[in-house]
């Protein structure tokens, strides 16, 4: 390979990462929150021992009378007091895959032929509150914000989360935004929703109603209403392969990993929940940011359409798809969003960005 060639790869890959970084940075700012990386450039730096500066459990717990609300992120009566249980997760691999790996085979080990859908669930989810609850014990909340509570964005108890939907195109870069994105372990990630829709762009019609359906009740952590989808996953498993803190548990537990009956209620434990999607045009995201209750962030992910194009045609599942190898058809959608993204611009200036 030349040396320019390679100069040039090294530079795509850079602009990427600073492409994820200003990204993850824009929907936490967004958002009304302080991101904790930069919680240094403030206040003393944390000892060298934790990354995480001290702080009470208290301050995040509800002033609730009849406990309920407590429970989440207080002393859990049923075995996960205090500290996370030890061989559960390690703190100091609190963002890698080891941790999450040895949390599914913990509780793998310790469920027996006997248990119950219900009593499996109730394990997963009392587990992932206290792994939740450690991650974002050093997060700093905006002094703008009326709360300081963590459990005001846990959907769970009503809360509202920081809502993430990036809309682009197939060979755009997304794969690796959403990476970036679901990094923080509290953040539940919705890989390509839309992906029984087949290799398909939805504009408009029948289509575009069922995928606006679809990606309402996915951002409100509801799972009913969704067979064709979860029957579509069962196929084609990379639909939650993504989901780094929901395919654990699937790889443990298999006969609960596509039931609404665990999907709905682990989704509603995580405070930020991203989605993105290449099979979406923006037009169509308009009702999402007219939605105040629903409050999401929409960034728009622009890459060149001849590296666009060029990267499709070394996949097996493009070619025969027009809507996928045909250039004039996506130059045509790109002046669509375009002319949208500059309505958005003035409509939404705190909810919508786009990246080139």
């Amino acid at each position: 390979m030349e040396l320019h060639s390679l100069r040039k790869q090294s530079c795509r890959t850079l602009l990427l990462a600073l492409m994820g970084t200003s990204l993850l940075l824009f929907f936490i700012t967004q958002s009304g929150m302080k991101t904790p990386f930069l919680h240094g450039l403030q206040h003393p730096t944390p000892s060298l021992q934790s990354p995480y500066p001290s702080r009470r459990i208290q301050d995040y717990q509800v002033d609730s009378d009849d406990g309920t609300a407590q429970h989440a992120f207080s002393n859990d009566s049923n075995g996960l007091s205090g500290g996370v249980e030890a061989g559960v997760v390690d703190e100091t691999d609190l963002l890698g895959a080891g941790a999450e790996r040895r949390t599914a085979e913990v509780l793998l080990q310790k469920s027996t032929p006997m248990d119950t859908l219900e009593q499996t669930v109730q394990e997963i989810l009392k587990t992932e509150r206290q792994i939740i609850r450690q991650a974002m014990l050093d997060y700093s909340f905006h002094p703008a914000l009326n709360t300081k509570r963590l459990e005001d964005f846990v959907p769970e108890y009503g809360g509202k989360p920081v809502r993430n939907l990036v809309i682009t195109t197939w060979r755009s870069g997304s794969t690796f935004i959403g990476d970036v994105l679901q990094s923080h372990p509290a953040t539940y990630y919705h890989y390509e929703p839309l992906m029984d829709f087949d290799i398909k762009q939805v504009r408009h019609g029948k289509a575009a109603k069922q995928a606006l359906h679809n990606l309402h009740h996915l951002l409100n952590c509801d799972y009913s209403e969704m067979e064709h989808y979860l029957n579509y996953g069962q196929g084609h498993q990379w639909l939650f392969e993504h989901n780094k803190r929901l395919w654990q548990y699937c790889k443990a537990f298999p006969h609960i990993c596509w039931s609404p009956r665990f999907l709905t209620p682990f989704c509603k434990l995580f405070p930020f929940q991203s989605l993105k999607t290449v099979r979406l045009r923006l037009n169509l995201t308009t009702e999402f940011l007219q939605d105040k209750q629903l409050g999401v962030q929409v960034l728009l992910l622009v890459r060149d359409p001849r590296g666009t194009m060029q990267s499709r045609r070394h996949r097996v599942w493009c070619p025969d798809n027009p809507d996928c190898d045909n250039p004039a058809w996506l130059c045509q959608d790109l002046v669509s969003d375009f002319h949208t993204a500059k309505k958005f611009q003035t409509m939404f200036p705190n909810s919508f960005r786009f990246v080139i």
